[in-house]
């Protein structure tokens, strides 16, 4: 058996400056002042010289570390945005004392996981906004720790997950390749409250960096299997080749890539190589001035990225694709409310 035991005096002082407020500053600087400077180490804590700053002070130790606080009483860090409300904090107080307790893998977890967010759960929003600039170059991990400051930011009623480590219920749609910019990128969130959209959106741009801009926000069913993950089934791009590598009768080639029979294309995964025909993959492809227009599938179910389309236009020019530097806008992302055999498409935001 392993023992591992902590100082009662450094305990209590820790419970001190824990649970409070700037008060008690006055003592940490008296107890400086007194000597204190080196009471991390063992061998230079001198418990007396921090009772004696308490006292020189008035701090009373008691009055932090001991009293009952009420529920509703102003704590010191209230002013600080923790990412959970209080009435949060409040109501697994109380259902912790009233023993809502289930049994899980052996350990003791409060019965509230999910029936919290449940009695606060107002609604979900479908959020769509650009991306631009130098923010092509930030990954999707960055841009939904960057999106999470910005509900905090603009004052967003956005839920939490319960349980002992809530984050924000958010959730992307095909989230965009690093290197590529885009006026149709989606995320789902659920809001505790009613809000004002139109002002929602003016507030959340309030704190964009340059490179990101909130283009809408609407109202979406709240049925978990019209997430925008699990809906997208088309996006179109537009693409073009750097330093004009394509040969002056590109733009004929491109109205008849569509005829072949089959699109031939190595698709490379982690684990191995395929070749895989994807022209059934390829809705629309045409040229548009001096860019290359296509809607593909896009999604959980086919996923085709534009990448790989170019680089078979170019195997169809007779060009080495692999000497040729692509660029990618997409400009919408696409749920298909008709049948396989029947598409229908309609951007996110038109899905209720």
């Amino acid at each position: 058996m392993k023992y591992n035991w902590h100082e009662a005096d450094v305990t209590v002082l820790e419970g001190v400056f824990a649970r409070g407020d700037r008060r008690v500053g006055k003592a940490l600087l008296e107890a400086y002042r007194l000597g204190c400077l080196y009471d991390s180490w063992s061998e230079h804590f001198r418990n007396d010289l921090w009772l004696q700053a308490f006292e020189n002070t008035g701090v009373d130790i008691a009055f932090y570390n001991l009293r009952e606080r009420d529920l509703d009483e102003i704590l010191p860090w209230d002013f600080i945005n923790i990412g959970v409300t209080k009435k949060f904090l409040q109501r697994e107080w109380k259902m912790h004392w009233k023993e809502r307790l289930h049994q899980t893998a052996g350990c003791s977890v409060p019965d509230v996981a999910r029936q919290s967010m449940e009695e606060v759960f107002v609604l979900k929003a479908r959020i769509k906004f650009r991306k631009y600039g130098v923010m092509k170059f930030i990954g999707h991990l960055d841009i939904m720790r960057f999106f999470q400051k910005v509900m905090r930011r603009a004052d967003i009623p956005i839920a939490f997950t319960g349980g002992y480590s809530p984050h924000m219920i958010m959730s992307f749609a095909n989230p965009l390749g690093v290197g590529l910019t885009s006026d149709g990128e989606y995320f789902d969130i659920e809001l505790t409250e009613p809000i004002d959209f139109d002002a929602a959106v003016e507030r959340m741009n309030a704190t964009m960096v340059e490179g990101i801009e909130v283009v809408n926000m609407v109202e979406i069913s709240d049925d978990k299997k019209r997430t925008g993950m699990s809906i997208v089934a088309a996006a179109d791009y537009l693409s073009f080749a750097k330093n004009h590598a394509f040969p002056d009768d590109w733009k004929e080639k491109a109205d008849i890539f569509l005829d072949q029979p089959q699109i031939m294309i190595v698709k490379k995964t982690k684990k191995s190589e395929k070749e895989v025909d994807i022209k059934p993959m390829i809705y629309q492809f045409e040229a548009r001035d001096e860019e290359i227009y296509m809607q593909v599938a896009t999604g959980s179910v086919e996923n085709l990225k534009p990448e790989l389309v170019m680089q078979a236009f170019s195997q169809f020019l007779g060009l080495n694709a692999e000497e040729i530097t692509f660029v990618h806008h997409r400009l919408e992302v696409y749920a298909n409310i008709g049948t396989e055999d029947n598409r229908e498409l309609v951007s996110l935001d038109q899905v209720s």
